[in-house]
């Protein structure tokens, strides 16, 4: 199927008006040159890359850490409704008990991807490895210091989905945690009361980063390729999309990949 008369967002970072096709569920060309007759015009509608929420903690009444898979299932409607393709639910500060039943319901719903929702792609583990001193609003009565079998556990229990976990890297044992926690997921720095010294001795970039390159959806693993995401409110159409290529720095997707 062929959509026209579309003001795209292009990896150029502007936008064109022009067509695009939906094949499979999936975006085939943009702004071909040949457009079918029967394409479907979207009057001038804004079609955007599909937005990647990797740090939310609710919405729509509802807390990622509650453990409620209805709740979570209310955040992925919301989600879809803005355009939000896909998203990360971030945890709190919270015992492993409850930190185990929110995991499970991401579990679920990853498995279950169901039809019309943002699919979730992973957790950030946002706690409890933090500051006192820098806490914010995570609950201090359950920091801890970081605790590496303790997050391995959570981390197998929802089957790899973390794919950020926070740390203070200033607490004892920070260091060691990251060297095995960054063999898992990517680990990064926050809540932290930490001095250059100490962040420098934790690095949390698994590999170095090499240039940027260029990727084709092409080139994309099959569960990352882009799907046909489309919106209908009174006589608007908005249609989200993954644009043609990208450039992205591999420390910022490590999580991801």
């Amino acid at each position: 199927m062929f959509y026209k008369n579309a003001r795209i967002f292009t990896p150029d970072f502007r936008f064109h008006t022009g067509a695009f096709e939906v094949r499979d569920g999936l975006f085939g060309e943009i702004l071909p040159e040949n457009v079918p007759a029967d394409a479907v015009d979207l009057n001038g509608a804004t079609v955007i890359p599909g937005l990647i929420d990797v740090h939310s903690h609710g919405n729509s009444g509802a807390d990622f850490s509650d453990g409620d898979y209805e709740g979570l299932k209310r955040m992925a409607a919301f989600y879809a409704k803005c355009g939000v393709t896909s998203f990360a639910p971030a945890s709190m500060t919270l015992p492993y008990d409850v930190l185990e039943k929110a995991f499970a319901t991401a579990k679920q719903l990853h498995a279950e991807a169901p039809e019309g929702l943002s699919r979730l792609m992973g957790i950030q583990m946002e706690g409890p490895y933090f500051s006192y001193k820098k806490r914010g609003a995570q609950n201090p009565d359950y920091l801890k210091d970081p605790d590496f079998e303790g997050f391995k556990k959570l981390y197998e229990g929802c089957g790899g989905l973390v794919r950020i976990v926070d740390v203070a890297p200033e607490l004892p044992g920070a260091a060691e945690f990251v060297a095995k926690a960054k063999e898992l997921c990517t680990v990064s720095i926050a809540h932290t009361d930490s001095d250059y010294d100490h962040a420098r001795a934790a690095p949390t970039c698994t590999t170095p980063c090499p240039p940027s390159t260029t990727a084709t959806p092409a080139s994309f693993p099959p569960q990352w390729r882009p799907r046909a995401f489309r919106l209908r409110s009174f006589a608007t159409v908005t249609i989200s999309i993954l644009p043609l290529s990208v450039s992205p720095s591999p420390c910022s997707v490590t999580g991801w990949c």
